[in-house]
Parts: structure tokens; C-alpha cells; sequence
């Protein structure tokens, strides 16, 4: 559930940029503002949002030598997924 959850913020910082370049790209069109960075600034977005996901997402896993024991139920109760060291 987590990682849908920051692939959704990513989805939505994604449009969000693009609302704001948008919007400003209609203010320089009727010449109300001038700003020759947005790409620039579209492209730090970009690769924050790129960077903090990774991070996030690769947060809790576990290290290459490491094997995944998957969910399994005990005394009628599941018990979950871990990691543990070969």
C-alpha cells in the first residue's frame, strides 16, 4: 500500500508542476509575467520528486544477501513477510 502511495505523489507533484507551468505559460503568452527559468525549475521538480520516491522506496527493504520469507499463518492468524539472513 505504501508504494502506491508514493507513486501517487509523484503522479500528483507531476501534475501539479505541469499546472503551474501551464498557468504561467498563459501569463508570459498575455505578457503579465516574465519567467525564462520554468524549465529549469520543472526539472529540479522532477528530479526531487525522482530521488525522494526512490528513497522511499527502496527504505525497508532488504539487502542483497538477504532471502524474503513470504506471509504465512500461524495458530490461525497470518503472520507477516520478513527478511532474514542467509
Amino acid at each position: 500500500m505504501r508504494k502506491y502511495l508514493i507513486i501517487a505523489v509523484a503522479i500528483l507533484a507531476g501534475l501539479l508542476v505541469l499546472a503551474l507551468l501551464t498557468r504561467m505559460a498563459g501569463r508570459h503568452m498575455r505578457g503579465e509575467a516574465i519567467m525564462p527559468y520554468r524549465y529549469v525549475i520543472a526539472g529540479a521538480v522532477s528530479i526531487a520528486v525522482l530521488l525522494a520516491g526512490g528513497l522511499l522506496l527502496e527504505t525497508g527493504s532488504g539487502a542483497p544477501e538477504m532471502s524474503y520469507q513470504p506471509a504465512y499463518i500461524e495458530d490461525g492468524q497470518i503472520k507477516p513477510g520478513k527478511f532474514k539472513e542467509n
